[in-house]
């Protein structure tokens, strides 16, 4: 994911978020090659003042005084938290922060916290004829007094979350989570100036010439006439950052690609990005064809993956491509908002079904004349080459949401893995129960599958096997380490195989009484998702896609056992959204001080999980949202000199 850009002389920044957690990159040479930096967190913002660039996140505030060679914190005097903007003028620096703003007049030597008048929280800054505006989650404020006191500047803007500020003479733009509001009187009162543009989070605004642009989900916008009417420069999936480079434009996106524009938003160019290789989230065959689903639309190779080529179809989409289900001509995609769409002549046209529209679709299975999908609500059937589907669970519960992760069909045999527990019925759907008697709290099954005539579910905490005569779930786990957070199941004649989210893949060929690891090849550390076709297994992972012939795999294994970690790693928990209780997992290659806490989105503490010392290993620790409201927070990881950030979801 791309998070953010930034220009510093001649070289380009941009912070990124993904499988191998959240880093900073740089770029001498306008984007054609990338170098990870050194600066120990995610730079979200980034800025230069004099000969120091400054650059924060939601870690704090490092500088760097050497043009980005080197970094250190800078905590002297600095009383901010987590950083959401920064602008500068020199030898003025102004900071929004989770604790409001924070300004220094002498280049960084001392900062002055300027809260009298502000909430406690500062979305985004912007500097215009001698006064500070801040956009909070309530509005907008505006400083005629260098920060001294502020003023409430709310009048048709009341209550909205002010993502990013834009100053276009004589004119103040807002953007929020509702559009864009303009202002002509320095905040007085605001209209709402939306006209052509989808009202929905205005994330960057950017000022090019006499041309004003604006990112959103949907891509990039632009207006010649300050916000009257907007019309789509770059039609794409969500855009997090616009910057101008002499009058250069680039265009940060969400789902991992970076964009330049040379003639003020006409046409638009794509470059190398450090996050270029979108996520994927499901893989389907068809012949010699793979069709992958991703974060950024369908793509398919005919190639092994080789070569994969964008199904341009869903270029208007701007909808993440969660699964993929694939019979002869029939291609069956499920999104993460608009439910299912479905084409039967191999990609040509889509069809979007119906009854199904508004589910997030997390899989898709084709077992003979039927479909079926799993979405965070239930499950749902239909015929293929139908647009009509039909809720088969939960039937009466609607207000009921197992969050559906896997689903496979043995007629007359359904077997779900969900948020609450194993969903099985044994007549086609007509009836059905949630096994989770044996299994761990939470009793999340991420993956289930059949080996031969039993059945296996995959949780947090390890492998289960069902059964059957007691209908109790028995755990079939060997080194503990390597079964946690286990993401995966897929099954090949007798051989079961498993992927976790630590990056292990593992094998036994006789209902896991002895298991072997198979990773020593793969320069992973994490594995999303196992698929087998014909004779060989794929392994979707933060590496990308990779495969290996089957026979191959099991006459190269080793035997599990404990390992030191070569690194340290903050993996993502597991599940992921959870309610209420997730797993997170952590690896440390060297005795030393761990420090792990929680934060929300406004860069409060909420719980420290982790602080002490501890040796060489793997660690797990359960996280329970009890007492929390639904959202999205922050766990974050320091260790040594290192620093690691990831995000979880909590849904009740």
């Amino acid at each position: 994911m791309i998070l953010s850009l930034a220009q510093i002389g001649q070289t380009l920044y941009t912070s990124t978020n993904g499988g191998d957690g959240s880093n900073t990159y740089f770029s001498t040479n306008g984007g054609v090659s990338w170098n990870i930096s050194t600066l120990p967190i995610r730079g979200d913002y980034i800025a230069e003042c004099g000969s120091i660039i400054y650059a924060g996140g939601l870690e704090g505030l490092y500088t760097s005084s050497d043009n980005g060679v080197s970094w250190k914190i800078f905590d002297y005097n600095y009383v901010g938290g987590a950083i959401y903007s920064i602008i500068v003028n020199y030898p003025n620096i102004y900071i929004g922060s989770s604790s409001g703003v924070t300004i220094s007049n002498d280049n960084g030597l001392t900062w002055t916290l300027c809260n009298n008048g502000l909430p406690w929280s500062i979305l985004s800054l912007a500097l215009g004829n001698n006064v500070i505006y801040a956009g909070a989650y309530n509005g907008v404020y505006s400083s005629t007094d260098n920060g001294k006191s502020w003023n409430t500047i709310n009048s048709g803007i009341e209550g909205k979350f002010v993502w990013s500020m834009a100053v276009k003479d004589p004119y103040l733009f807002a953007g929020t989570d509702q559009g864009v509001y303009r202002s002509s009187n320095n905040g007085q009162t605001w209209e709402f100036m939306n006209s052509g543009m989808p009202a929905t989070y205005i994330f960057t605004l950017l000022v090019s010439g006499t041309t004003l642009f604006a990112g959103n989900d949907n891509g990039i916008f632009q207006s010649a006439n300050n916000g009257s009417s907007w019309t789509v420069s770059l039609s794409s999936s969500s855009v997090r950052s616009l910057i101008l480079s002499g009058s250069d434009i680039y265009a940060g996106f969400f789902y991992g690609s970076i964009y330049i524009s040379k003639n003020n938003g006409a046409g638009w160019t794509t470059i190398n990005s450090p996050r270029s290789s979108f996520k994927t989230n499901s893989l389907a065959f068809s012949g010699a064809n793979i069709f992958a689903a991703t974060d950024n639309g369908l793509f398919y190779s005919s190639d092994k993956g080789a070569n994969w080529t964008m199904e341009s179809s869903f270029l208007f989409s701007n909808d993440q491509i969660a699964s993929v289900a694939v019979r002869d001509s029939t291609i069956i995609i499920g999104t993460s908002l608009n439910g299912v769409y479905f084409s039967t002549d191999y990609g040509l046209t889509w069809l979007i079904a119906n009854s199904i529209q508004d589910e997030h679709i997390k899989t898709l299975t084709i077992d003979g004349p039927n479909s079926y999908a799993g979405t965070d609500s239930g499950i749902f059937f239909s015929t293929v080459n139908s647009s009509n589907w039909i809720r088969i669970y939960p039937v009466n519960a609607l207000n009921m949401f197992p969050y559906v992760s896997s689903l496979i069909v043995d007629r007359p045999n359904i077997y779900a893995g969900s948020l609450i527990g194993a969903i099985i019925s044994k007549d086609n759907g007509q009836t059905w129960n949630v096994v989770t008697s044996g299994l761990p709290d939470p009793v999340s099954v991420s993956s289930i599958v059949k080996c031969n005539s039993d059945l296996f579910a995959a949780t947090a905490t390890g492998i289960y096997i069902l059964d059957n005569i007691k209908n109790l779930w028995i755990p079939i786990n060997g080194t503990a380490q390597n079964f946690s957070n286990i993401t995966s199941l897929v099954s090949y004649g007798s051989t079961l195989f498993a992927g976790s989210n630590s990056g292990d893949l593992l094998l036994t060929s006789n209902s896991g009484n002895n298991w072997s690891i198979l990773n020593s090849r793969m320069t992973i550390t994490q594995l999303y998702s196992l698929v087998i076709n014909d004779s060989f297994i794929y392994a979707v992972t933060d590496n990308g896609i990779l495969y290996s012939s089957i026979s191959g795999m099991e006459t190269n294994v080793e035997s599990l056992k404990k390992t030191v970690p070569a690194s340290y790693i903050l993996f993502q928990n597991y599940p992921n959204p959870f309610n209420p209780a997730t797993t997170i997992s952590y690896q440390v290659p060297k005795p030393g001080k761990i420090l792990i806490k929680v934060y929300d989105m406004l860069g409060r503490e909420i719980r420290t999980l982790v602080n002490e010392e501890k040796p060489a290993g793997s660690y797990s620790l359960k996280f329970d949202g009890r007492g929390l409201t639904s959202g999205i927070y922050i766990y974050r990881m320091i260790a040594s000199d290192n620093v690691f950030t990831r995000k979880f979801v909590l849904l009740k």
